[in-house]
């Protein structure tokens, strides 16, 4: 069976130059998850990338895309959204291994990244 995942990346720079404060941000994202998890792409990978655990037909991978197209403001903010398979034998975690936060979830560092890049 395929495996699907979805992966987006969000303009938390043009979120911040718009008025958002870092916890309007961190409820953006909250959003999307939900999105996400109510079409069925519930787990969590690395940063804005999911998978899901269950049946996961191509038709289902689209309906999430589309449902994540509709979240509000995500024309303005969803910088970019991809789909993809993720075969058996592919394995990126050694790619991102030294990405691991001690911790925290990457999410929030992120976020804080940019508003401490730009002034809070």
């Amino acid at each position: 069976m395929a495996l699907w995942a979805i992966g987006y990346d969000l303009d938390v720079s043009g979120m911040k130059r718009a008025g958002y404060t870092k916890s309007q941000v961190t409820m953006f994202y909250n959003s999307v998850r939900g999105c996400l998890r109510t079409n069925g792409f519930e787990k969590f990978k690395q940063f804005s990338i999911y998978t899901s655990e269950g049946e996961n037909t191509l038709t289902n991978a689209f309906r999430a895309c589309q449902a994540l197209r509709a979240v509000t403001n995500a024309d303005k903010f969803v910088k970019r959204l991809h789909l993809f398979r993720v075969e058996d034998f592919n394995d990126l975690l050694p790619l991102v291994a030294d990405k691991e936060s001690a911790g925290r979830d990457a999410t929030e560092e992120i976020i804080d990244e940019v508003f401490e890049a730009v002034g809070t």
